[in-house]
């Protein structure tokens, strides 16, 4: 389940932001946040809902994430994944949604992108990074079910790593592999076989002395 996996704790400097979700999750587990200057990222409650316990880390010395807001910080709007490790065998996959239109509802929650939202130099902020769930593996036909029209971002790996598992739905559809089929050789001649020519046609007299008489 996804409340097992171990997820990456937001650095020590993000602080508690209000951001109601819809399952309740910032009640116990509130969102953080930091500006880069006029870019703020948050960490949806959601997500660290699932970082308590045995079930997450308590290490917030970590610059990790802040790996991650470098990766996608001059993406457009829109909603997208990236695994989180570059080794091949590792499919761990985050979820980040970016805002640039104000007034958007930020997905899974009741809050707005605000279009007076200021950071503490009291600058317009200009973008939102919105970090909402970590999963250890997902197949590339759950990602295209569940999670439609997420865009893949090369963050640390690029394209699909090989051994990804595809998951049915993929297998289902993709066409079975026919081996080459070989064509016919052409039937060798004897060797010292000759075609005979075509027989000659005779003339036929009679006919000819009947064209004389007309």
């Amino acid at each position: 389940m996804w409340f097992d996996i171990l997820k990456v704790m937001p650095p020590s400097h993000y602080f508690d932001y209000a951001m109601p979700e819809h399952d309740m999750s910032h009640v116990d587990y509130p969102p953080k946040a930091y500006d880069y200057g006029t870019v703020r990222v948050i960490v949806r409650g959601h997500y660290l809902k699932g970082v308590h316990g045995n079930h997450g880390t308590s290490n917030r010395n970590t610059d990790e994430i802040e790996k991650w807001v470098d990766c996608v910080k001059d993406l457009a709007q829109g909603r997208y994944w990236f695994y989180r490790k570059e080794d091949v065998n590792n499919y761990e996959i985050i979820l980040v949604d970016i805002y640039t239109t104000k007034e958007r509802r930020i997905a899974g929650t009741t809050k707005k992108f605000n279009r007076n939202m200021r950071n503490q130099n009291q600058e317009l902020i200009t973008k939102l990074i919105v970090f909402t769930n970590y999963f250890d593996s997902r197949t590339l036909s759950q990602l295209k079910r569940e999670y439609t029209g997420r865009k893949k971002v090369d963050c640390f790996y690029k394209g699909i790593k090989p051994n990804h598992p595809k998951g049915q739905a993929i297998l289902e559809k993709e066409p079975e592999k026919e081996e080459p089929k070989e064509k016919p050789k052409p039937k060798e001649k004897p060797r010292g076989f000759t075609l005979s020519p075509p027989p000659t046609r005779r003339k036929n007299k009679n006919r000819q002395k009947n064209r004389r008489r007309r």
